[in-house]
């Protein structure tokens, strides 16, 4: 009876452990997500956050709403394991309430191993405050495991018995109501954020024609665009950027479908400080590797396949399966291997860089049209009233 009340008070003071870490997860998350540029809180420190403020790799998308955060989950989870532990001290503790208590905890180490690997491949370390958690999830299962009190191979077998009992339902609808009320709190200023910003963008892509172009040599990006038409849009980006894919993505399938209405140039300016002196400290590293990559496959012919392959998956490979893909594409591997060193690359690297710093570029993406410079990706509704706002102000049809 006392190494029960020990185990589930153990258990009680992880899952009141594992929700602190939880609010503060989502209280960051949503914290980021309503200023990106602030850089309150503990994550300020360098305590590998950023993958748990991507939306990217940190939520579950919704259609036209918010997404809901793991971190948000984590909470509703917390509460359920913590309840079920305030459940079997008060002497409900049948076989059904410690199995699904060990179910629990197995979910809680799946969970654990899917995010850890996840950071990994993308940073290439672990959010701090998320490895709090995968620690909490395991000591949660050691905790679990001594407390079920029947062979421990009858989980295998009951675990749909355990689900269906009233300790699962209960659980089910525990993890449902706080979720959804958790969502409650969380969503609404976001909402009303979105739609502040979509004001604000709306006007000022009205507007895009009356502010004064910046001054700047783009001769080189007219070149590399291969366009005549008389507006061209010069996109800057990091290629391990996710929203500077969708940038690039959105301004070809614009010009695809008006070919002749403006050209598209890409800048490279890698957020790695390996290769980049106006970046302080290594925020993106790969960054370099992937221009260069990228440079070589645009002067070696490979066109955009290439590029679109290492936005999508530079960050998470190696050079040498960079070079391996090039290669699958028809290039000889030596001849590659030495584009990414040589000194016209590196060359092209630092034009790109500096043309980029020349016009006040501190983050990706940005794009210039007709020299107008707009920070952040835009939706295709938007660019193209920024078009015509251009148009209109230059005279152009």
């Amino acid at each position: 009876m006392r190494a029960r009340l020990v185990l589930l008070t153990l258990a009680a003071l992880l899952s009141l452990a594992g929700l602190t870490d939880s609010l503060f997860l989502t209280w960051d998350h949503q914290l980021h997500l309503l200023d990106p540029g602030t850089e309150e809180g503990i994550c300020a420190a360098g305590s590998g956050c950023e993958i748990s403020r991507n939306p990217r790799y940190s939520e579950v998308p919704l259609s036209n709403l918010p997404g809901i955060p793991f971190s948000l989950l984590g909470i509703a989870f917390y509460i359920t394991t913590l309840l079920l532990c305030l459940r079997r001290l008060r002497a409900l503790d049948e076989e059904e309430a410690q199995g699904l208590h060990l179910l629990l905890g197995f979910f809680g180490i799946f969970i654990s191993v899917v995010l850890g690997t996840l950071s990994l491949n993308v940073q290439g370390s672990l959010c701090a405050f998320c490895a709090i958690l995968y620690g909490v999830n395991l000591l949660f299962l050691v905790v679990a495991w001594f407390s079920y009190e029947h062979p421990k191979f009858r989980v295998m077998g009951r675990w749909p018995q355990y689900l269906t009992s009233a300790s699962g339902l209960w659980a089910i609808a525990s993890l449902l109501l706080v979720t959804t009320l958790g969502y409650a709190v969380y969503a609404p200023p976001l909402l009303e954020l979105r739609e502040q910003t979509q004001q604000r963008l709306a006007e000022e892509a009205k507007n895009l024609g009356a502010q004064a172009p910046v001054v700047v040599d783009m001769s080189a990006q007219r070149e590399r665009s291969g366009s005549e038409a008389p507006i061209l849009i010069v996109e800057i980006a990091d290629l391990g950027c996710p929203h500077c894919h969708e940038l690039y993505e959105t301004l070809h399938e614009l010009q695809e479908a008006e070919p002749n209405g403006f050209g598209v140039a890409l800048v490279h300016y890698p957020l790695d400080d390996t290769c980049n002196p106006h970046v302080e400290g290594p925020r993106r590293s790969k960054s370099c590797r992937m221009a260069r990559a990228a440079i070589c496959g645009e002067v070696m012919g490979l066109g955009s396949d290439y590029l679109r392959f290492i936005f999508k998956y530079g960050r998470v490979e190696s050079v040498e399966t960079l070079i391996g893909k090039a290669v699958h594409m028809g290039l000889d591997p030596k001849g590659f291997e030495r584009c990414m060193v040589s000194d016209e690359t590196r060359a092209r690297l630092e034009a790109d860089i500096a043309f980029a710093a020349s016009v006040g570029v501190r983050g990706t993406p940005v794009f210039l049209v007709a020299g107008r410079k707009v920070e952040g990706g835009r939706s295709p509704e938007m660019i193209q009233a920024m078009l015509q706002s251009v148009r209109q102000a230059d005279g152009v049809r």
